[in-house]
């Protein structure tokens, strides 16, 4: 895709050399891609990887067992909108109304099954109606309906059966001509392809959620370049934290659009395109100096800390000694941000998100800096962030922090004895 192709050309010089899979079709806007559910599987909070080199006559690059928290992989509640954030259930006609609110009632209490017969049977009637009675935007309004059919499936269990339903309502957005649609429009199917992709991700294949992510990251770099021309393979760089965003698209949007994308490719083994998406995150996140207009916040500092440390994690996958220090460099990083960050004044109770999120980022940076230095033959250093983490997991709850810092000690002095 071209405006990809852009995005990932200014930062290719910093990944290491990976053979790089054939991406597959992008996404067009008159057939969606069709989705046939396998077997669901779980998500957990953290995931580690190992990496491994080979060990030459002075010992060399011995194996690392890294720490990587998964970055959050969905758009903000602002474009992925559900039926509470419409002002008043008296905006729908009356043929869906009590349908809506009954349906709505039922899932807060947990009964899933007659809620989406309600869901459904509100969404069957409101496809009847004529369009003026579902005003100032039928669209929005019947795709909002199987958002939150979609929402309230995935919440019980069953996220092959919210991407079916999402699938229909996706394709009744981008089937029409992109000068037929409102900003608002073509960011909902923005932020219905960003969660299909995530779905996808769960209970078909990787390639499956990739095309979803895709077509999200290029429809909303369409809109945000506004018509300006983008070369595919021989044109210019494309550096997003430079863009004039329209007011309906926010960095955060893009953001995690581009976080979601980048982890995509990770999990396929591609850091030659994953790297400059993290990058290119990292920039809307936290701009280069002379580009800022104000200060990140301290939740785009945490945020950007993670994905440093993530960066980390995917040089490591071809762990040459030039690509561990460049990992060793990113990780560094990650810890002086998220230290920073941590002690930065927030208004919000200590306990906040950002807070949060900073304290799981700095133990996961200490550990893998604790490997990273490991592998490099640093064992003094190895030992002392090993140390750190297991401060700043005991301070945050995070166990696997813990359990695997204990470990990589007990391992170093296990080898020291031998």
């Amino acid at each position: 895709m071209q405006l990809s192709k852009a995005l990932t050309r200014p930062y290719r010089s910093l990944t290491c050399a990976t053979p790089r899979a054939a991406a597959p079709r992008a996404l067009s806007r008159a057939a969606p891609v069709s989705i046939a559910p396998s077997a669901p599987s779980s998500f957990a909070q953290y995931s580690s990887t190992q990496a491994e080199g080979k060990q030459g006559k002075q010992g060399g690059l011995r194996q690392g067992h890294l720490l990587s928290l998964l970055v959050c992989a969905g758009l903000g509640v602002t474009i992925y909108s559900i039926l509470e954030f419409y002002s008043s259930f008296t905006t729908w006609p009356k043929e869906v109304r009590d349908d809506l609110r009954l349906a709505i009632k039922c899932r807060n209490s947990g009964d899933y099954v007659k809620s989406e017969d309600l869901f459904r049977k509100a969404l069957e009637t409101a496809q009847t109606l004529p369009p003026e009675t579902l005003k100032p935007t039928p669209l929005l309004a019947l795709t909002g309906i199987s958002v939150s059919l979609a929402t309230m499936l995935e919440s019980a269990g069953r996220p092959a059966a919210a991407l079916r339903v999402l699938e229909p309502a996706l394709s009744s957005i981008v089937s029409l001509r992109e000068d037929e649609l409102l900003p608002a429009e073509r960011m909902r199917a923005v932020a219905m392809s960003q969660k299909m992709g995530d779905l996808a991700l769960r209970v078909v294949s990787d390639d499956v959620a990739e095309k979803y992510l895709e077509w999200g990251v290029e429809e909303m770099l369409k809109m945000a370049l506004a018509g300006r021309k983008i070369k595919g393979e021989e044109g210019e760089n494309l550096l997003v934290h430079e863009l004039q965003l329209p007011k309906w698209i926010t960095r955060t949007d893009l953001g995690a659009a581009l976080e979601a994308l980048g982890a995509v490719y990770a999990r396929q083994g591609r850091a030659q395109d994953a790297v400059p998406l993290y990058i290119q995150a990292l920039t809307l996140l936290m701009p280069p100096p002379e580009s800022r207009t104000r200060e990140p916040t301290k939740d785009e500092k945490c945020r950007a800390g993670l994905l440093m440390n993530n960066l980390s994690q995917i040089l490591t996958s071809h762990p040459s000694t030039a690509n561990l220090r460049t990992a060793l460099t990113w990780a560094d990083k990650s810890v002086d941000v998220t230290s920073a960050a941590a002690g930065s004044p927030t208004p919000s109770a200590p306990e906040d998100s950002a807070s949060i999120l900073c304290g799981q980022t700095l133990a996961a940076g200490l550990f893998n800096l604790g490997v990273l230095h490991e592998m490099l033959e640093n064992p003094k250093e190895a030992k002392s962030n090993y140390h750190r983490s297991i401060e700043e997991s005991q301070k945050v709850g995070l166990r696997e922090g813990v359990r695997e810092a204990k470990e990589a000690l007990r391992r170093m002095e296990q080898a020291k004895s031998t």
